[in-house]
């Protein structure tokens, strides 16, 4: 065999390794154009996120649908139950729709926020006014639907490459 069929054979075996790697991590159906994420990848970008964003202490996945999100804002912790429903990537901007799973959870240790978070759910049944959200966010039922633009955003620059 010549050096030359060697290293085609190489090149060959090491496709079929890096492929069969690849399907742990994503999957893509060509058809519907549609890609997915496997677990592996998930709780990469789990931890990714956590890492870089400051008010998110942690984000899991759920045993059974959907992602958790631990958010702190001052002295309040928000638990999230949700899923993601749809991510379009345009030129300009990023659309998206996120479903939440269960009501938000908010705990926090102070007296001050506990009324006012009581009050909140007394008086407003949990909801938040759709003009306290920032722009490009609104609420309906239990979906989140959001428009960021893409120059607003800070993509994750991966330091080991």
């Amino acid at each position: 065999m010549s050096i030359f069929n060697k290293l085609k054979a190489t090149v060959q075996d090491s496709r079929q390794i890096l492929k069969g790697i690849l399907k742990d991590y994503i999957l893509f159906n060509s058809e519907t154009k549609q890609l997915t994420l496997r677990k592996k990848t998930v709780l990469l970008l789990c931890q990714q996120a956590v890492s870089r964003v400051e008010q998110l202490k942690s984000l899991e996945p759920h045993s059974s649908e959907g992602l958790i999100a631990t958010i702190e804002h001052k002295e309040i912790q928000v638990k999230l139950h949700f899923t993601p429903e749809k991510i379009t990537l345009h030129e300009d901007c990023i659309e998206g729709q996120l479903r939440l799973l269960t009501s938000p959870e908010f705990q926090t240790d102070s007296i001050v926020y506990r009324y006012l978070i009581a009050g909140w759910k007394t008086f407003l049944g949990g909801k938040i006014p759709n003009d306290n959200l920032p722009e490009g966010v609104r609420l309906e039922d239990n979906k989140i639907y959001y428009t960021l633009p893409r120059n607003q955003l800070q993509l994750i620059e991966d330091k080991t490459l």
